[in-house]
C-alpha cells in the first residue's frame, strides 16, 4: 500500500509548519493534531515525533512525551534533544536512573550540552550521590553559555 503524500491537499512539512503557528498561539491540543497529520505522511519525521513530546510535557502528559521522544531517537539515535526530553520526562515520573541514562546519551552524542550535565547533576544530589553530583555540576559550570 502506498502512503499518502499529502492530506487534506498538505504535506508533513505543511503540516508541521502549520503545527509551529498553534504552538506560538498556545493552542497545544491544535499543533498536535497537526503533527499527527504530518506523522500519518511521514512517520519517520524526528522532529515532528520530538515536537509532539515537548508539547506532551507542557501538558504534563510524561507517558505520552516518552512515547513520542522514544520514536524520535529510534529514527536517530543521535537526537540529543530527544534525549534530553525523555530525560525530563523520567525525572517526572521520579525514575531517576532512566532519566540519568537519558541525559547520559545525551551528553554522549554532544559532551558540552550543559543542560544535560546540570539535570544529572541535580539528579544524582537528590539520590545522595554527592561525588558524582559534583562532577557533573563541575562540567556544566565549564562549559560556556551558548
Amino acid at each position: 500500500m502506498k502512503m499518502a503524500t499529502t492530506i487534506e491537499g498538505k504535506t508533513a512539512a505543511e503540516w508541521f509548519k502549520e503545527a509551529t503557528n498553534y504552538i506560538r498561539l498556545d493552542e497545544y491540543p491544535k499543533a498536535i493534531e497537526c503533527l499527527e497529520k504530518a506523522l500519518q505522511i511521514d512517520p519517520q519525521f524526528k522532529q515532528a515525533w520530538y515536537v509532539m513530546g515537548s508539547l506532551y510535557d507542557f501538558l504534563k502528559n510524561p507517558q505520552k512525551m516518552i512515547e513520542c521522544c522514544e520514536k524520535a531517537v529510534q529514527i536517530d539515535p543521535q537526537f540529543k534533544e530527544a534525549w534530553f526530553e525523555l530525560g525530563v520526562a523520567f525525572d517526572d515520573l521520579m525514575n531517576f536512573p532512566k532519566a540519568i541514562v537519558c541525559w547520559e546519551k545525551a551528553v554522549q552524542v554532544d559532551p558540552l550540552y550543559k543542560k544535560a550535565w546540570y539535570n544529572m547533576g541535580i539528579v544524582h544530589k537528590r539520590l545522595g550521590n554527592t561525588k558524582r553530583a559534583n562532577e557533573c555540576f563541575r562540567k556544566a559550570d565549564q562549559i560556556p553559555p551558548s
